[in-house]
């Protein structure tokens, strides 16, 4: 799963998976007791290049996949990437302690939903204890993005939001 947050870290589709979280535990323990739920309007999931697509967060970042992606055509010099590199692994070895602190958080949560009479004191805090590690993860996305940008000239931005303006972009 580290790797998949490395390469996900900064995908908008990662981050509203995570946001969902929650959400989604909460539905499976209503259908596992027959409760039925509504089913969430569809959602459309730009490509990582579809700016107009983005929130008004996203369009101001940049996903590192992105700069991966076209590095050669940005004009990265050895610095840039390695500055890079170096937040990224940073970024994986700081996610990957939250992923495992939030799965025995859902997990807590799971087992005190399980009961037969949900004690709504106990589910609250542990509702509260997922969803302030997810808080801790959307920073370290967000933390993650904001030093990417930092070390980008205007110019190679200039250059990503062009790219991510094509449809073909990645």
């Amino acid at each position: 799963m580290a790797i998949r947050l490395v390469r996900g870290v900064c995908s908008a589709s990662w981050v509203k998976a995570s946001v969902l979280a929650v959400s989604g535990v909460l539905a499976a323990c209503a259908a596992e007791r027959g409760v039925s739920t509504p089913e969430p309007p569809p959602r459309a999931t730009p490509a990582t290049g579809d700016r107009a697509g983005l929130g008004p967060v996203e369009r101001e970042l940049y996903p590192a996949e992105l700069v991966m992606d076209h590095q050669a055509e940005l004009g990265l010099d050895a610095a840039q990437i390695a500055a890079m590199q170096s937040e990224l692994d940073q970024a994986q070895r700081d996610l990957g302690r939250n992923e495992w602190e939030l799965r025995a958080a859902k997990e807590a949560l799971v087992r005190t939903l399980a009961a037969p009479r949900v004690d709504e004191a106990a589910a609250t805090a542990a509702t509260e204890r997922v969803t302030r590690v997810e808080g801790t993860i959307k920073v370290a996305h967000l933390r993650l993005l904001v030093r990417i940008k930092n070390l980008l000239t205007a110019d190679q931005q200039r250059r990503l939001d062009a790219l991510r303006a094509r449809p073909t972009a990645r």
